[in-house]
């Protein structure tokens, strides 16, 4: 949902993908990878603070044993097990570097539900970003943005002859 962030995933199956067949929004979401007993599967963002940090989840576990745990630089933040419904968090992030970390952990047995965690809705806001920023951040990668002929003002990567501030000026997608 927010390609201007650069996401980790790791853990010791599979790391976390998208997907477009459980979201909050009807588009796409994030969803823990499918691991086994024992196994964790881990989704990281760096954020350079202070700002605003955004996110909706939901999770479907076997509860009080498997756990989706949200840390900031490593520190525990809350954490939830069995079924969850979409839920929106946001959090205020200090100055400096700061990794954020969504972990889906399973224990030793059993399973309920569909076993998984989801991620949607994701928004950065950075203090001090103008609103064009964010809306660029919105919908561009780092290096799509680091592109002055695809991510920048004058950029036209829909092809239809108005350029990314104009789109923005317009209300309007890339």
């Amino acid at each position: 949902d927010y390609p201007g962030l650069r996401w980790r995933a790791s853990g010791n199956d599979l790391g976390w993908s998208g997907q477009v067949f459980v979201t909050e929004d009807g588009e796409d979401a994030a969803q823990a990878g499918v691991i086994g007993d024992n196994a964790e599967s881990v989704l990281e963002v760096d954020l350079e603070g202070p700002g605003v940090f955004f996110f909706s989840y939901l999770v479907e576990s076997e509860k009080d044993y498997d756990f989706l745990t949200f840390t900031i630089a490593g520190a525990e933040e809350f954490s939830e097990s069995g079924t969850v419904s979409w839920t929106r968090k946001s959090l205020l992030i200090p100055e400096g570097m700061h990794t954020r970390s969504w972990r889906y952990q399973k224990d030793g047995s059993q399973a309920e539900g569909s076993d998984t965690a989801w991620l949607d809705q994701v928004l950065w806001l950075p203090q001090g970003s103008s609103r064009y920023q964010q809306w660029v951040n919105l919908y561009f990668s780092p290096d799509q943005q680091a592109d002055p002929n695809f991510g920048g003002q004058g950029g036209d990567p829909d092809g239809d002859g108005r350029g990314n501030l104009e789109e923005y000026a317009l209300g309007s997608e890339p």
